[in-house]
């Protein structure tokens, strides 16, 4: 971290937006840079006393959120890891002239119907699934035999596998439809050719200096065909260097056809058995559970969430060699909790990252919550950061966790896998 600071930066104000657990990263950082952190958050929440100020506000009120930062003088803006709270951070760096990502840049990677259309229109040779957008059930209806079945239902604009429903049969059509409409904020649908393979995930980074980066791809392996939920993404294993490299260069097309310029990216494809590449979507921030900030930088070995807070501020960072980045095995694992029933406590965590291994462990459900079924991103039940996980044995290792519930069972999390 030493490479970053600076007395130029005390004094600053930043503006974060968002403060969740995926952001504390960015605060601390941020905090040992001497910058005035002033914060934007969508619901009320315990106050940081590293924060200079915070606003509690719905991350599509832009207006309030830029007269906060006009008012707090702001000169720069972070987010990460959050579709909504890009899109506020894009407006306000594009309402007083900041560093980052712009409007345009934020609605090309949110807005799945703009994004396959700008991605068509930059290159054609990029293959994507068969799709068409629609605002009504009656649409629906009469354009779904366009795309045929399996098909794939889902919000334009939402995020974290909300409202995302693959069909089999028209009789599903009318109740996927409403799930999606329902979690879009613009009220409109996608609705696209379900493609089956290998799905992939890959982060980069465009580099004010030296462009389009890619700076690790993934693996992942979903819940099930029917629940597109992600339960293992692993880095560095099994991607023969043919592969790799075909990955490398199409999403690099992809994050120059769109035209960004600035921040993190991280890009979702999938790899049929005959080998062609689809491009599912795109986002222009970082991967969520950590993968922007700590599984970004096990693997690879440079510290990306620093280099973007350095760029925000328009201060001198480590140059990064991007040939020379490590490839070291890391895995994000998500784990269930066999049983329904409301959390009276957890143990034996300690134990658990005691070993050396394991980076990182969380448990998405809190003391006196109930356990319910997955059935999107959020509703994961926990995850853990693993280093070379194929010499792990995972469901021995969260044997030593005890979720204890109030009819005084005690439950072991177990692997999805």
């Amino acid at each position: 971290m030493e490479k970053y600071m600076s007395p130029l930066n005390e004094g600053k104000s930043v503006l974060l937006i968002n403060i969740g657990w995926e952001q504390q990263d960015y605060i601390e950082k941020l905090h040992n840079l001497g910058c005035n952190i002033f914060a934007v958050h969508h619901e009320e929440c315990t106050f940081d006393s590293r924060l200079k100020d915070l606003l509690i506000c719905d991350y599509f009120c832009v207006d309030e959120i830029i007269q906060f930062a006009l008012q707090k003088e702001i000169t720069a803006v972070l987010t990460d890891q959050c579709d909504y709270a890009l899109y506020a951070a894009a407006a306000v760096n594009d309402a007083l002239n900041l560093t980052g990502v712009s409007m345009r840049e934020a609605i090309s990677t949110t807005d799945k119907g703009i994004q396959r259309n700008l991605v068509s229109s930059s290159n054609d040779t990029l293959l994507q699934p068969r799709w068409f957008l629609c605002k009504d059930i009656q649409s629906a209806h009469d354009n779904i035999e366009t795309i045929g079945f399996p098909a794939i239902v889902k919000p334009v604009d939402a995020r974290g596998s909300f409202g995302v429903t693959k069909i089999e049969m028209l009789a599903e059509l009318k109740s996927a439809f409403f799930s999606a409409i329902a979690q879009s904020s613009s009220r409109q649908v996608i609705i696209e050719q379900f493609i089956l393979g290998e799905q992939y995930t890959i982060d980069g980074y465009v580099d004010l200096k030296q462009g389009a980066q890619v700076l690790n791809i993934a693996k992942k392996k979903m819940l099930s065909e029917s629940v597109q939920v992600a339960v293992e993404i692993s880095y560095n294993q099994s991607i023969p260097a043919h592969l790799y490299s075909r990955l490398r260069e199409y999403n690099l097309a992809v994050v120059n056809g769109l035209g960004l310029k600035f921040g993190m990216t991280h890009g979702e494809y999938m790899v049929t058995p005959s080998g062609d590449i689809y491009l599912i979507e795109i986002a222009n921030r970082g991967g969520g559970c950590f993968t922007s900030t700590l599984i970004l930088h096990s693997s690879t070995g440079f510290d990306f969430s620093s280099k973007l807070i350095a760029d925000s501020l328009g201060i001198e960072s480590q140059v990064c060699n991007y040939n020379l980045l490590s490839k070291n095995s890391i895995s994000l694992i998500f784990f269930s909790i066999p049983k329904s029933g409301k959390v009276k406590s957890i143990i034996g965590v300690d134990n658990l990252l005691s070993n050396p291994k394991i980076l990182y462990y969380r448990c998405n459900i809190a003391v006196g919550e109930d356990v319910v079924v997955t059935s999107n991103d959020a509703d994961r039940h926990g995850f853990i950061i693993v280093k070379d996980a194929q010499a792990v044995n995972i469901n021995y290792e969260l044997q030593v966790v005890g979720i204890n519930f109030y009819n005084g069972e005690v439950i072991n999390p177990i692997c999805y896998r």
